[in-house]
């Protein structure tokens, strides 16, 4: 950085004389100016936004190349060893593993996305493995199960405003209903233990749950304590539990009657009468500690 010898002004480099007072610019002997260069010679390519980076394309295309040389290396020899009728399997794996991979690497998906697609690959890959060993019989079952996790674990967390937590939880609960007389349907061919047993047992636990969360709601200001629901949620398993109970042994036997269910029973009354107190001593204290105004 130089000044003028004159006036004492900064000078820029390169300069040859004084901006401000017209003096020249004179280097000393054996002083060489260094000319500024920038950090860059050639300017800097812009990050792409989007897009696959080459290391992912690198990753990509090494990884299609190996599934297509397994493809046709797997498919020939199934074929020419005389295995034709399950060489099905194999290759629809293959395509399954690609297509999930490949999806993975495409870049950053949702949650939901990327369960949906390989819940599906999945169903697809079970169906077809049924279908070649025979009938399509158990991979309905578990396409069944499939359908129902997606119900459960995926649609809570879709961002769509129309869907609230009780058109949320109603969802839920109808897709428990329709797996349970799907399972009926397809292990027995039709409704057999699905409308004696699941039917009202789904009926009470649907109708325990919506009490239950229509009394929290009811509470304006007031928090749920954790005891309250833990309380209030064993009482619902125990009853629901001594349900099953006596609904199967009257489906089984004939007769209303528990057999292994009465200790659960019992642990129910019990926590009923815990919740019951646990609540009303709540409600004692916060009466006598509350700040009322004087009359």
């Amino acid at each position: 950085m130089a000044y003028c010898v004159r006036c004492g002004v900064q000078l820029a480099g390169g300069s040859k004389r004084c901006p401000l007072c017209d003096t020249p610019v004179l280097l000393p002997d054996g002083f060489i100016e260094e000319i500024e260069r920038p950090l860059f010679s050639k300017p800097l390519e812009r990050a792409q936004k989007g897009g696959l980076s080459k290391a992912r394309k690198g990753i990509l295309e090494l990884m299609i190349a190996l599934g297509v040389v397994a493809f046709i290396s797997v498919g020939l020899a199934l074929g020419l060893s005389g295995h034709r009728d399950i060489v099905l399997i194999p290759l629809v794996a293959i395509v399954v593993s690609l297509v999930s991979l490949s999806y993975v690497l495409m870049g950053r998906q949702t949650y939901v996305a990327q369960s949906t697609v390989h819940l599906t690959l999945s169903a697809v890959l079970l169906i077809v493995i049924d279908g070649t060993l025979g009938r399509i019989s158990w991979s309905l079952i578990a396409t069944f199960s499939i359908a129902l996790f997606w119900v459960l674990w995926v649609i809570p967390f879709m961002k769509h405003p129309e869907l609230s937590l009780p058109r949320k939880l109603a969802t839920s609960m109808a897709a428990v209903l329709f797996y349970l007389g799907g399972l009926n349907r397809v292990l027995d061919g039709k409704f057999t233990w699905f409308v004696p047993i699941a039917l009202p047992l789904w009926s009470f636990t649907v109708t325990a749950t919506v009490v239950l969360l229509t009394s929290f709601a009811a509470r304006r200001g007031r928090t749920v304590t954790i005891t309250e629901l833990v309380l209030s949620t064993l009482f619902i398993v125990f009853l629901a539990l001594t349900g099953l109970d006596l609904l199967q042994n009257h489906y089984r036997n004939g007769a209303w009657a528990l057999r292994w269910s009465a200790p659960l029973l019992i642990g129910a009354a019990v926590l009923l009468v815990v919740l019951l107190a646990y609540v009303l001593s709540l409600r004692v204290r916060r009466y006598f500690t509350s700040s009322r105004t004087p009359r």
